[in-house]
């Protein structure tokens, strides 16, 4: 069992990009940090510290449950040691960018490194996929780039793509909540087989554009009929949003995840309509009352990894950075 003390930053995701809903997924350079100190001699323990303040029993929050149930998977559940847990969060939570993902593939990959076990990154998707629920998000968070994920009873199938260097991304986040949860309830039970048939034939066209380059296809696929339009009622003024943006000159507008945030893609060299992209987006939104920000964002290509770091490194970090300190 190892004391040593680990970091890991965590990518945020953008799930669905359209026509690729629990599929598709992709990682961005947003990121919340993670510390892990083990307490060997104080077994049961957990100190939690976080740059936000908590509303609930720490022991619920999603990467101590992500530690713990990965000791359980690995049958080492009575080995497990205490813990001392630092969050520092540049991700917004209940936006749609999978900053639940990240607390959950930081506590998988933490308790592989404490347990002295090097998972198959196959492993690791498989475990923060049951606790998640999902693979879509949990995917390119642990493998990078932009996923394409399959989650059924004969396990998950994950393929890694190249997001190509001409696309850039903006996120539009605007200042309102969507729990996940919520956006789940209000999904229809059963959709049209003219609206599957709408996906489906988008979903390939997708990766056939992106492996092409073509941009026009692209636009066409970045479509959906799955989930954006019963999602809209959560977020005010989604659909001009939206929009706006191809309006401006976007090769596609989708609503990232669960929402409420956007996700659009254009072409990088373009920067007077990324400039033009950006105003209508906090423009529509401010017409509607509503603040928002809109970042670009570039696509985080590599592995996620925990790292060991020092002990002053770690006191540096957690005594200057971390604020709300929780003990249980």
């Amino acid at each position: 069992m190892s004391s040593a003390i680990y970091s890991v930053d965590v990518p945020a995701t953008s799930a669905n990009m359209g026509p690729g809903f629990d599929c598709f997924g992709i990682a961005l350079q947003l990121y919340n940090k993670f510390l892990f100190r083990p307490l060997v001699e104080e077994k049961g323990k957990l100190y939690f510290r976080a740059n936000f303040s908590l509303k609930q029993n720490p022991r619920t929050n999603l990467v101590y449950k992500a530690f713990a149930h990965t000791f359980e998977y690995l049958d080492q559940a009575e080995n497990m040691p205490g813990i001392e847990i630092s969050v520092l969060s540049d991700i917004p939570s209940a936006r749609g960018l999978g900053s639940s993902a990240t607390a959950v593939v930081a506590g998988v990959l933490a308790a592989g490194a404490v347990a002295g076990v090097n998972f198959r990154l196959s492993q690791a998707i498989e475990i923060a996929t049951y606790i998640e629920g999902h693979p879509d998000n949990v995917a390119p968070a642990i493998l990078g780039g932009m996923t394409v994920s399959i989650h059924d009873k004969q396990g998950i199938y994950t393929q890694k793509l190249e997001w190509p260097e001409e696309l850039a991304i903006l996120v539009g986040i605007p200042d309102i909540k969507v729990r996940t949860q919520s956006a789940r309830r209000i999904l229809p039970k059963n959709i049209p087989f003219e609206d599957a048939v709408f996906n489906l034939r988008r979903s390939a066209l997708f990766v056939g554009s992106l492996g092409k380059k073509d941009w026009r296809g692209l636009s066409v696929a970045m479509n959906d009929r799955l989930h954006q339009n019963a999602r809209a009622s959560l977020i005010p003024g989604l659909n001009k949003v939206l929009k706006s943006c191809l309006d401006a000159g976007a090769i596609g507008a989708v609503l990232s995840g669960s929402g409420p945030c956007i996700l659009v893609a254009t072409l990088a060299s373009h920067h007077n309509s990324i400039k033009s992209i950006k105003n209508a987006i906090t423009h529509t939104w401010k017409n509607l009352h509503i603040e928002s920000e809109v970042k670009q964002l570039a696509v985080q290509k590599t592995i996620t990894k925990i790292k060991r770091i020092s002990e002053e490194e770690f006191k540096k970090l957690s005594e200057s950075t971390w604020e709300t300190v929780y003990t249980y």
